[in-house]
């Protein structure tokens, strides 16, 4: 979000760069704090956020968000790479 503020304030010109974030807390509160305004984080951030998922429950998302079903017996485990890997591998 902050490279897309930059380019947007000071070189004008479109670029699109993107973020990915795969079971990360949210960044709006802490924008103000990372120095990047809301509109570069509605334009670049997609986030995966897993069901049941603690750490993504942290903060709100912005952008894009796309919910993931997860079906494991801890809410720790819906957190784990290999977990939300697997669980986009088979349903997408």
């Amino acid at each position: 979000a902050q490279l897309y503020y930059m380019n947007q304030r000071y070189l004008k010109k479109n670029v699109d760069i993107k973020s990915l974030s795969l079971a990360a807390p949210g960044m709006l509160f802490g924008s103000k704090k990372f120095n990047f305004d809301l509109e570069a984080l509605y334009m670049t951030s997609i986030v995966i956020k897993p069901q049941h998922d603690i750490v993504s429950t942290i903060d709100i998302h912005g952008g894009l968000l796309q919910n993931l079903e997860c079906n494991t017996k801890s809410f720790a485990e819906c957190h784990l790479l290999g977990n939300i890997l697997c669980e986009l591998y088979t349903h997408c």
